[in-house]
């Protein structure tokens, strides 16, 4: 048999089709909707990009040049994400409006878009002017909804949705 006819039929199972479409009859398309954009779009897209993006930022935009000077700012970026088990807790025991996990991505959602249109629009030339802070809040921002919604897609996986979208 032709090697490539085998990995034309095995090809739907290597890309995942099939797996997609097991979860989509076990837990409904809102749970891989959230699964997908969590790790995919949360974790795997904006983490990324965020990250890669940080140096020519500093580098082009604020001018700093000095590798001791960009690590001690790369060190304070990732606050946020040593800050996450505080996110958690936080979101875990104080519900906004009787929702534990909803207004906490919706919050850090819109604190990360104004993070973003300040770093992208604002005329920062220095770090001193409030580009850290910015930085900070969107990686706040990524952080937090890094932390919040797995919360989710692990109680839709054990069954235990309330039935409340994002309570």
């Amino acid at each position: 048999m032709n090697p490539f006819v085998n990995l034309w039929q095995r090809l739907p199972s290597l890309l995942g089709v099939r797996f997609a479409q097991r979860m989509n009859t076990n837990f409904g398309w809102r749970f891989v909707v959230i699964l997908f954009s969590t790790y995919f779009g949360i974790k795997g897209i904006v983490y990324f990009i965020s990250r890669s993006a940080f140096l020519p930022f500093l580098r082009i935009k604020l001018g700093v040049d000095d590798a001791p000077r960009f690590q001690a700012l790369f060190t304070v970026s990732l606050l946020p994400w040593s800050l996450k088990p505080l996110i958690g807790m936080v979101s875990d025991v104080l519900p906004i409006g009787g929702y534990y996990k909803r207004w906490y991505i919706v919050g850090s959602a819109v604190i990360g878009t104004a993070a973003c249109a300040v770093l992208a629009s604002a005329p920062i030339v220095t770090v001193g002017e409030g580009a850290l802070a910015a930085v900070l809040f969107f990686f706040i921002h990524v952080e937090s909804s890094a932390c919040t919604c797995p919360e989710k897609v692990k109680e839709v996986a054990l069954g235990r949705d309330s039935g409340r979208h994002l309570r």
